[in-house]
């Protein structure tokens, strides 16, 4: 899926901007395509999204709205906790956490796409 795709449905949806978009195919992909597609489309989308300039959460993987993860109070909770406790933060190169093979997997956005599509 590409960038301006994702913009029509939210326009649609009334969205505003395009990294609400995005955030909501990221939400909804299962919805929205094939199971053995999904790692495609959503790769297709935040590589296009990332040519526009949009900026991506190091966290969770949410598209930033004003410099800022909107996830951030259901997806941080662990890293909240991890600075309050002084433990080492998240790797910055790690972004994207994937449920492959019945568990999740937190691991850079390269390889990311490449555990799910069989080829790393």
């Amino acid at each position: 899926m590409k960038l301006k795709e994702a913009m029509e449905l939210g326009k649609v949806l009334g969205l505003e901007t395009p990294e609400e978009a995005v955030n909501n195919i990221l939400i909804h992909s299962l919805n929205l395509f094939k199971y053995e597609d999904i790692p495609k489309e959503l790769h297709e989308l935040i590589a296009d999204a990332k040519k526009q300039g949009i900026k991506f959460c190091l966290v969770c993987g949410a598209a930033m709205i004003d410099r800022e993860c909107y996830m951030k109070d259901l997806t941080h909770k662990e890293e909240k906790e991890k600075k309050n406790n002084k433990i080492e933060t998240v790797n910055p190169e790690i972004v994207f956490k994937t449920f492959h093979g019945k568990k999740w997997h937190i691991c850079k956005e390269s390889d990311a796409f490449d555990q799910l599509l069989g080829v790393g």
